[in-house]
């Protein structure tokens, strides 16, 4: 379900590439059949092949388990890839909501992204328009 061969059971955590390590922590999460699932920067440490196969694994299991899936993450193209809403941080600590689909094109200045929910997106970088790809 998660894309791990079956061998990889056999095997310890140390010689487990990063990317089979997680996968291995989203199978043991989906293993309670949950509603929904929280990731903490799902991609980190993953090269950028590895992290856009982890993005399509997370949005394939979304649409085929009903997931809700909220993430916390600072890779663009994970938001543009999976979410369709976002919530951003500003500097001062205030926050807002973006929902991409109707907001697009708008220009974001000063905002980080922090967090995103399940769904298709866009991506935006700090100090630049969302952009469509």
């Amino acid at each position: 379900m998660v894309g791990l061969p079956p061998d990889a059971a056999d095997k310890y955590p140390s010689e487990l590439s990063g990317g089979m390590i997680k996968r291995a922590a989203l199978a043991r999460a989906l293993a309670l059949d949950p509603d929904l699932v929280f990731l903490d920067e799902p991609t980190s440490g993953l090269d950028p092949i590895g992290a856009a196969d982890f993005d399509a694994l997370i949005a394939r299991l979304r649409d085929t388990l009903g997931l809700t899936v909220y993430m916390v993450t600072h890779d663009l193209d994970s938001l543009f890839s999976v979410c369709d809403r976002i919530a951003v941080l500003e500097r001062n600590g205030s926050w807002s909501r973006v929902r991409l689909r109707i907001c697009l094109p708008v220009t974001i200045h000063g905002y980080s992204p922090i967090s995103a929910a399940s769904g298709r997106g866009q991506s935006w970088s700090k100090k630049s328009s969302l952009r469509q790809k």
